[in-house]
């Protein structure tokens, strides 16, 4: 009953106590033969992780056993005995922080021994260490569906488990056949399990059991109690979905729900002398679900509810648990006043309880009353206000949540006034935001008048400042402004509200988002005040630009605005303001330093400054003048001096796209219709691509008449030399280097080439060797440029 609570854990773990009970947990896990059916070295890793005294040391314990695990698990003389002792000591190593996905293969492979330890094993390792999505998952099907055709139950019983820890929505349909068959194996425990995996089929994939409604409804009727419990939970799901379908099923679950009252079943199923309890619980919460909104079935459960929670009045916390469901299965179906009644009885048990685990109940419980008939909540309404003043911080925020639901206009001062203060006192950030919207809805739905509106909601800006939105400053805003049709409240209205503002300023530190609304309510009708307190209001409100807990700079800009205000209902400018005006001129900030700047230039004009902030003007509906006819004499006046007429941005657009210069900037190029020209034959001239850069070198001319030289590209580089003679033929010798171990090899070969018409590289070499020749006296080999 109490799953939905949060619990507070103990801010310091004391870790040698806490390895103390893993310990101790390890030995009744692996039974009390753990000396004499496992290793000596296991036995030195359980203590040496017992003994461990920091985090750090216990790593390095889990690492070093990692590393041995790894090594020893890979090798091929590894028996099957070691490799289950290996797999124990690899969840360790997982559960305490070492990830070893290099050992989840051995698991999967342990699975499928013969041996049924060894399977166990393997299916307890697989399912602690792999999960449904895992791609080792698919190593295991043809496993399960081996072991489920298996005459051993216990290998039928292993697989069916391994199914519901393990089993995605894809493996699903090679496996669901034979768990269907298994729903009528012979022994109960098997039936059990195969209710259970078919419940596993539904949660994932509803429609893979579409087709087992008769085989469900016969696992219903099981002689077992155990089966029939797997069933209930099975129905249980399957009437929260729809619950339509199953309306013919009522009669068999009251039947079921009697006989446990009777205490028909065995006595093992009964809980500190409560009969089944959890199987009650889990009947009522089918119940609800099929007579909600039902009228005919709930009259068939009236009674069977009724005589549940009779039974469960006892001072254990089973029995408060199945009254609680029983307070929820009343609140659920088809209302009843007798029924309701009974129900608001146990509550009040509840609450009036010194437990702090009944009082949660209690105040959930009346949380649901409160849904169906809030008088039974007006009962208990001081009992639930004082388990605000209780030291558990669950059961405030729990009691905060039915406050807020039991709140009507005639308790609406009451539980605000609590709310409040609970507002006040809290440091929790979370909390605060959800009082302060609370507190903002209660105060809209249940005001008893506008001056309390006023006063609470002052009373939530000044606590939760920036946590209340900007739209309910604005609707607190309009309510002022507008008023009601009563001008004579209306106008108290005002009086109350800049009075408690004006009050409010002198408080040293102001939300942000509360000094707007001052600012705003102030400027606005300060004039409802006596004209002899303008001055100094006045000065309160410029004090607010000096303060420096204003967070945003937007604020200060509400506070020119509102200065201007005052000063045009005052109608002159102080010099204190003056001056103070002026250091806002100065501001970085531009729209603050826009208003300062209106607002002296209108000073300088008193009557034209209350021309344009007139008093209670902010209501006013405004005349725009969308043609600007105001302006058509100075238009005209413009025209007859020769300018030209407004025209619009789509007009000026147009007569630029049909514009003649526009079209031929835009044209599209016209299609050519003339065919290419004939490709003309390559000419026959040296083309040389050097690869490196040319090297100065010496070597022998070897003269070649070959009109077309070609050079081969190699791996080696290349040394390329031009020459000119008399004959007028251009010579290239190329130098080829090989690399060796002690460098470059030079293998010089010569070439020469008459080019009739030599390329612009050739040119320009020859050019400079005859420039070189002639001025060294000739074209010896003096005249050779690398």
């Amino acid at each position: 009953a109490t799953q939905d609570r949060s619990l507070t854990l103990p801010a310091v773990c004391l870790w040698p106590s806490f390895m103390e009970q893993i310990e101790k947990a390890a030995t009744v896990l692996l039974g009390s033969r753990l000396s004499a059916g496992h290793s000596k070295s296991f036995q030195v890793l359980i203590r040496l992780i017992g003994e461990a005294k920091t985090k750090h040391e216990e790593d390095r314990i889990i690492k070093k056993e990692a590393t041995f695990l790894k090594k020893q698990m890979g090798a091929p003389d590894t028996t099957p005995r070691q490799m289950r002792e290996y797999l124990v000591r690899l969840i360790y190593c997982e559960m305490l922080g070492v990830e070893c996905p290099w050992g989840y293969i051995h698991a999967v492979k342990l699975t499928q021994s013969s041996n049924l330890l060894d399977k166990r094993t393997g299916y307890l390792a697989a399912s602690l260490l792999l999960h449904s999505d895992h791609e080792l998952i698919m190593l295991l099907i043809n496993t399960l569906q081996k072991d489920l055709r298996s005459s051993n139950i216990l290998e039928v019983s292993m697989a069916l488990i391994i199914i519901c820890k393990l089993i995605g929505k894809e493996m699903i349909p090679p496996l669901i056949t034979l768990v269907q068959d298994k729903l009528f194996h012979p022994k109960e425990l098997v039936r059990k399990k195969a209710i259970l995996a078919i419940h596993h089929f539904y949660t994932i994939a509803p429609d893979t059991v579409s087709h087992l409604q008769n085989e469900m409804r016969r696992a219903l009727a099981d002689t077992d109690p155990g089966a029939m419990e797997a069933a209930l939970l099975l129905y249980q799901d399957l009437t929260a979905d729809d619950p339509a379908s199953y309306q013919d099923l009522v009669e068999s679950f009251i039947s079921i729900l009697g006989q446990i009252l009777q205490r028909k079943l065995p006595s093992e199923f009964e809980y500190h002398s409560v009969p089944a309890p959890w199987m009650q619980m889990r009947l009522l919460r089918i119940l609800g679900y099929l007579g909600a909104d039902n009228y005919k079935s709930s009259e068939q459960i009236y009674p069977i509810v009724q005589e549940a929670l009779a039974s469960a009045e006892c001072n254990s916390n089973i029995g408060q648990a199945i009254a609680y469901e029983c307070i929820q299965t009343i609140t659920k179906i088809y209302p009843n006043t007798a029924m309701i009644e009974k129900a608001a009885t146990a509550v009040f048990r509840f609450l009036s309880s010194s437990n702090n685990n009944w009082k949660y109940i209690g105040i959930t419980a009346l949380t649901l009353l409160v849904q169906v008939n809030p008088k039974y909540v007006a009962e208990h309404q001081m009992v639930v206000i004082d388990c605000l003043d209780d030291p558990d911080e669950t059961l405030k925020r729990k009691t905060l949540d039915l406050l807020f639901k039991m709140t009507n206009p005639n308790n609406v001062c009451a539980i605000t006034e609590k709310l409040l203060t609970y507002l006040k006192g809290s440091g929790d950030e979370y909390i605060r935001k959800d009082l302060v919207s609370k507190i903002t809805q209660l105060a809209e739905r249940f005001a008893p008048d506008n001056q309390w509106f006023i006063q609470t909601m002052n009373s939530v800006f000044e606590l939760g400042g920036a946590l209340v939105r900007t739209d309910v400053a604005h609707n607190l805003m309009r309510l002022i402004a507008e008023g009601t049709e009563d001008e004579e409240k209306d106008s108290e209205l005002r009086v109350d509200a800049v009075s408690s503002y004006v009050e409010l300023l002198e408080k040293p530190v102001l939300p942000d988002i509360l000094v707007k609304i001052i600012c705003w309510v102030v400027g606005e009708y300060a004039y409802v005040l006596p004209s002899d307190q303008l001055e100094g209001i006045l000065e309160a409100v410029a004090a607010l630009l000096n303060r420096k807990t204003l967070l945003d700079h937007h604020t200060k800009c509400w506070v020119v605005s509102a200065v201007c205000k005052l000063v045009a209902q005052l109608g002159s400018v102080p010099d204190s303001i003056h001056s103070q005006m002026a250091l806002t001129l100065t501001s970085p900030d531009t729209d603050l330093q826009q208003r300062s700047s209106e607002m002296m230039e209108l000073t300088q004009n008193m009557n034209t400054m209350q021309d344009v902030l007139p008093l209670d003007s902010s209501c006013e509906d405004l005349e725009v003048d969308s043609s600007l006819s105001f302006l058509d004499d100075y238009v005209a006046q413009a025209m007859a001096s020769g300018s030209s007429p407004y025209k619009s941005r789509s007009q000026r657009t147009q007569e630029i796209r049909f514009s003649p210069t526009h079209q031929q900037s835009k044209s599209p190029a016209p299609i050519k219709f003339e065919p290419y020209r004939a490709p003309s034959p390559p000419s026959n001239r040296f083309m040389y691509h050097q690869a490196t850069p040319l090297q100065p070198s010496s070597t022998n001319q070897v003269k070649d008449d070959s009109p077309n030289l070609r050079v081969p590209h190699s791996s080696g580089a290349y040394t390329v030399r031009v020459k000119s003679d008399a004959s007028s033929k251009t010579k290239l010798e190329v130098k080829s280097r090989l690399w060796s171990r002690s460098g470059y090899q030079s293998r010089s070969t010569a070439a020469a080439l008459d080019s009739p018409t030599p390329t612009l590289e050739v040119l320009e070499h020859q050019h400079s060797l005859e420039h070189s020749g002639s001025e060294g006296g000739g074209g010896g080999e003096s005249g050779e440029v690398d």
